[in-house]
């Protein structure tokens, strides 16, 4: 990161512009000097904006998570630019642009046979496995269907979707979807990946099937961490007032850095969260109404929000709760007093779904 960073202020302060700065475009000699390689889309600037030299830094940094104090440095050395809070701004902003599209295009990879994927398929089911992991697929079909029909080993019994453990797999089959709608489990799956691949904690996706009746199937590796709500349930009273506001804190951090990437999950709810409780890192769960868009609007933050805020249990007090929004604010840049009256108000007309 340090010799693009480096190579991208000396291009800009001799008056070029490169779209296609990435580490494979680098080469070291052997004493560690940089040189540039396929210089192709180099162009020359009779002026560098402001636009163009966010561009060329974006593309140094896209795949480091840099800091303020890690990227001011770099930012000061560009000649003629003195506005070095807009170019941060602008260097964030299309960092995460290209975040979202190299995330896109992996996801999209993963649906066809590659590096993630494998494609299998027999006489009742067609299937992507994902590549590190070599289930007995028509074995572990056939133990879901089985706990399904003897009420076994259940997390979940629905019309629409039922859900079990088969040995060190979760298993989750969905009825036939609509036409023209996509089966279920292929929004599970794209779902899945699309936190895999931000980074967001997940259980590992294990395969996606399509049964030769329409059904479908995920299958992940199965967490033993409690759910959140389970969680608070069952230590929130023995906790002391630090341990309540850490939990509040993390918490509120996690869903902050979903919104400032823009991932939006319609049933973010405490049940669909699970917590390891001594590094108090939070998993994702029911991913097949996850999305990563390229704006997400504040109504859908709020919705997350009172998702969140009518899932855990009642007996958590508002200064806890107002711990989680003085987080999650120092993530989205939102006022926390100001989102604690907006919950407050709109708290009557949702439904309180804790367990």
């Amino acid at each position: 990161c340090t010799v693009m960073l480096e190579m991208s202020v000396r291009l800009i302060n001799h008056g070029y512009h490169f779209t296609d700065m990435h580490a494979g475009n680098i080469i070291l000699d052997s004493r560690g000097k940089p040189y540039l390689v396929d210089a192709y889309e180099i162009i020359p600037c009779r002026k560098i904006t402001l636009r163009r030299a966010a561009a060329l830094l974006a593309q140094a940094g896209s795949d480091f998570h840099l800091s303020d104090e890690e990227l001011d440095p770099y930012l000061l050395r560009v000649d003629g630019i003195k506005k070095i809070g807009m170019l941060r701004r602008k260097i964030r902003s299309l960092i995460l642009a290209f975040q979202k599209a190299r995330v896109k295009r992996r996801v999209r990879r993963s649906f066809r046979e590659g590096s993630f994927s494998l494609p299998l398929s027999s006489f009742s089911y067609r299937a992507l496995v994902h590549r590190e992991y070599s289930p007995d697929l028509d074995g572990v079909i056939e133990a879901h269907f089985e706990n399904v029909a003897r009420r076994r080993g259940l997390y979940k019994l629905q019309e629409k979707t039922q859900l079990s453990r088969v040995g060190g797999y979760c298993v989750k089959s969905y009825k036939k979807a609509w036409t023209p709608m996509p089966p279920y489990a292929r929004r599970s799956w794209k779902g899945l990946l699309t936190l895999l691949f931000n980074g967001v904690p997940v259980a590992d996706p294990v395969a996606y099937v399509l049964l030769a009746d329409g059904k479908s199937m995920l299958i992940t590796k199965a967490l033993d961490q409690p759910d959140l709500d389970v969680f608070l349930w069952r230590e929130y009273e023995q906790m002391t007032l630090a341990r309540k506001r850490d939990v509040a804190k993390s918490l509120g951090l996690f869903v902050g850095s979903l919104h400032s990437r823009d991932i939006y999950h319609a049933d973010l709810k405490a049940c669909n969260i699970k917590v390891e409780t001594d590094s108090l890192k939070f998993y994702l769960l029911d991913t097949d109404r996850v999305e990563q868009k390229w704006a997400l609007s504040r109504e859908k933050k709020l919705r997350n929000l009172m998702q969140i805020n009518t899932s855990i249990p009642r007996m958590v007090n508002r200064s806890v709760r107002m711990a989680f929004l003085t987080a999650y604010c120092s993530v989205t840049g939102y006022d926390a007093r100001d989102l604690f009256r907006i919950l407050c108000k709109q708290k009557t007309a949702y439904e309180i779904v804790y367990r």
